[in-house]
C-alpha cells in the first residue's frame, strides 16, 4: 500500500492540497516503523525508524552553532504528526518531549513548491527575563518529499516484512464480477478482495 499512499501524497502536492498530502505523508514512518519493529511501542517505532532511515541523513544544526536548535529529528516530526493530526494544532507540549534541544513552542508550516528550505528554527528571548520562545519553520513539500522517497525505498528493499492487512479494488471491476452470476464471476471476486489470495488467513 506503500506506492498507493504517495501516488495520493504527490498527486495531493501537486493539486496544493497541502494538509492532505502532509496528513498522509506522517503515517508512512508509523507503517514502515511497525514493519521495522513490530514489538516496539508506537512512539518508539515511529521516531527509531524515522532517525536511523532518513534523520541521521539530515544535518544536525545544533553540533555546529551551539544554540541548541532544534533540528527535524525523529522526536521533532513525531510531535509534528501528534499535533497536526490528533490536536489539529501546529504546536508542541514541551512537557512531552525528551530532549531539550528538540522542545519548540510551534510549528510554522510552510506551504508551496519546497524549493527554498527544508527547514528554519527561530529563537526569541524576552527582554531581561530568561523566558526563550522556539518555533520551527517545516516545509511542507519538502518534508513529504522525503518521506515519501525514504518509504518507498524502505518497502522496495523490505516487502517481507509487510503485512497486508486491506487491498483496494477499482469500482468497475467490482461491478463486473458482481455482474457475472458464474463460477468465472466468483474467482474474479475471490482474487479481487484477496489480492490473488495473498491476504487468506489460515484457521
Amino acid at each position: 500500500m506503500i506506492e498507493k499512499y504517495v501516488e495520493d501524497i504527490r498527486r495531493s502536492l501537486e493539486n496544493k492540497c497541502y494538509f492532505a498530502a502532509l496528513s498522509l505523508a506522517l503515517t508512512l514512518p508509523d507503517i514502515c516503523g511497525s514493519a521495522e519493529y513490530p514489538d516496539e511501542s508506537v512512539t518508539k517505532r515511529y521516531i527509531n525508524w524515522y532517525d536511523e532511515y532518513l534523520g541521521k541523513y539530515l544535518s544536525k544544526e545544533t553540533e555546529f552553532d551551539g544554540t541548541q536548535n532544534p533540528w527535524m529529528s525523529g522526536e521533532v516530526v513525531y510531535n509534528l504528526r501528534n499535533t497536526f493530526l490528533h490536536q489539529g494544532l501546529a504546536n508542541i507540549d514541551a512537557k512531552k518531549v525528551k530532549e531539550d534541544a528538540n522542545k519548540l513552542n510551534k510549528f510554522i508550516l510552510v506551504l508551496g513548491e519546497g524549493k527554498i528550505m527544508t527547514h528554519l528554527t527561530f529563537n526569541a528571548q524576552i527582554p531581561h527575563k530568561d523566558i526563550h520562545y522556539k518555533m520551527m519553520a517545516v516545509d511542507v513539500t519538502y518534508l513529504c518529499g522525503i518521506l515519501c522517497d525514504c518509504a518507498v525505498w524502505y518497502y522496495e528493499a523490505n516487502k517481507e516484512k509487510f503485512i497486508e492487512s486491506y487491498t483496494t479494488v477499482e469500482q468497475k471491476d467490482l461491478e463486473e464480477c458482481l455482474a457475472l452470476d458464474t463460477d468465472e464471476g466468483q474467482i474474479k471476486m475471490f482474487n479481487f478482495l484477496t489480492d490473488n489470495g495473498k491476504l487468506g488467513r489460515e484457521k
